[in-house]
């Protein structure tokens, strides 16, 4: 019987239903509570949850029932990897490779391993795009390849080609006076030369890298809130063809906040990114986006992006590291203020750094792996559901999850009005949550269907000098 609901789970995990997958390898477990290969199997489906903790718990008892169990050692240097415990993670597969020295896809994760470690101590490795001239692209493409300066050290998942053929797509927009038609080539779907790319994120890159972690704007008009779009075509067309019209926008003294987690999970990650990063050009102070905690290459080697680049620009374009700098390069949250009423509001992806005492002294450099604790808190926090206060550890294995009084206090000491936030599925209709129904914080989620799970996707719209938020759904 627990050979059965395994093997269930296992179609339901491969179809991409890891929640029910997930639920019958727990009922396989109640029967075969022991099992080294069920336990891998539930940490895996947690994984892909994004519930690292209890998959740590699952992959740990199933190394401890039988130290011999390779797997479970994989498990856990992919939890460690994704949560920021770089060195945990090579002794994981360090142990993995002890016991199989032949194999090749261990080795050459733990040699990757090895290298993010490496690159992790080094002192100052993040290198601004603006120090990049135009007219060098190419020749900075080739010395990163031959030289390893900003090679991308997450291989051991990577299975894409070395390069492809990139005749007939587009390169050369003009952005400032055509981005209607770029967001009708990406928004059906295509891509952009990687020439066009590196171009694009270069001139991106002049724009964001003078912003600090926590950087501040003000809105005038109308502020559209998107959440996690996490690479859905139909929300993202919907969003720009129904409620953001780009001739409209162009006229208006509008703003769009976006609050990270751009790529991953769906397909089209990277034509969601770079429209928002043309965007961004266009139009640097009504644009703002905030980077999310799948904005980093530990997450893009495992959920999906960084094989979208690599099936579609090769292994080798350097369009992945070039990306990983850009992510790097955004800010981890804003402070934004209503130039009318005068209100001020927070926004970051995951929730306030509640368990930082003087959050707005210790501001965090912008890094490629963010692992102090103010930005971990920002990219991972969430809300609590059962009304409790104070905070937890969270399921996710990085940052917390706190009450209603650890927010209000924040709210009060720092004098926001409300904090806006995504990070998390929003069920409701509207995909708009009041998390702690006090109106002080909002959770927006932009994504419909997300891992199927039949969640609407929404925006939130402010205007200022009106009290409140209005509920945008987008599907």
């Amino acid at each position: 019987m627990a050979a059965e609901l395994k093997d269930q789970g296992n179609k339901y995990f491969l179809s991409g239903d890891y929640a029910l997958s997930q639920t019958l390898y727990t009922q396989a477990l109640d029967i075969e509570p022991e099992s080294p290969i069920i336990l891998s199997n539930r940490a895996n489906a947690n994984f892909m949850l994004g519930d690292f903790l209890p998959a740590e718990q699952d992959a740990l008892k199933a190394v401890q029932i039988d130290p011999q169990y390779v797997k479970g050692y994989w498990r856990l240097a992919e939890i460690y990897s994704c949560t920021t415990k770089q060195q945990q993670a090579l002794e994981m597969y360090r142990k993995a490779h002890d016991i199989l020295p032949n194999n090749k896809k261990i080795a050459l994760a733990l040699t990757s391993a090895i290298q993010v470690v490496g690159r992790s101590k080094a002192p100052n490795l993040l290198k601004g795009l603006s120090d990049i001239p135009v007219r060098n692209l190419n020749d900075f493409i080739k010395y990163q390849n031959a030289n390893n300066q900003l090679a991308n050290p997450y291989t051991a998942n990577s299975t894409g080609p070395e390069s492809v053929n990139e005749d007939g797509r587009q390169y050369r927009f003009d952005i400032e006076n055509n981005i209607v038609g770029l967001f009708e080539e990406l928004s059906s779907g295509r891509f952009l030369h990687s020439q066009e790319v590196f171009r694009l994120i270069h001139k991106a890159g002049e724009v964001i890298n003078p912003l600090k972690a926590v950087s501040e704007f003000s809105f005038n008009s109308k502020l559209f809130i998107i959440g996690d779009i996490h690479g859905s075509l139909p929300d993202f067309k919907q969003i720009f063809n129904v409620h953001i019209k780009l001739n409209e926008f162009d006229k208006s003294d509008d703003s769009i906040l976006i609050l990270g987690d751009y790529v991953d999970r769906g397909d089209f990650g990277h034509q969601v990114v770079l429209f928002f990063a043309a965007l961004k050009i266009k139009y640097p102070n009504r644009v703002h986006m905030i980077r999310g905690n799948h904005e980093t290459p530990q997450m893009n080697s495992f959920f999906g992006y960084q094989q979208q680049i690599e099936n579609n620009y090769g292994t080798k374009s350097g369009v992945f590291s070039f990306m990983t700098q850009f992510f790097a390069n955004l800010p981890l949250s804003y402070i934004f203020t209503d130039n009318i009423s005068k209100n001020r509001f927070f926004a970051c992806h995951g929730g306030p750094p509640v368990k930082t005492e003087d959050f707005m002294s210790c501001i965090p450099e912008k890094t490629i792996e963010p692992s102090d604790e103010v930005s971990q808190q920002l990219l991972w926090n969430d809300p609590n559901k059962d009304g409790s206060s104070g905070m937890r550890p969270s399921h996710r294995g990085v940052g917390v999850i706190f009450g209603k009084d650890l927010n209000s206090n924040f709210c009060a000491k720092y004098g926001f009005q409300r904090i806006f936030r995504g990070h998390e599925v929003v069920y409701e209709a509207g995909g708009v949550k009041d998390d702690f129904n006090d109106g002080k914080h909002i959770t927006v989620f932009s994504s419909s269907h997300y891992m199927g799970q039949g969640n609407y996707g929404g925006m939130a719209l402010l205007e200022a000098g009106q009290e409140g938020w209005k509920v945008i759904k987008t599907m």
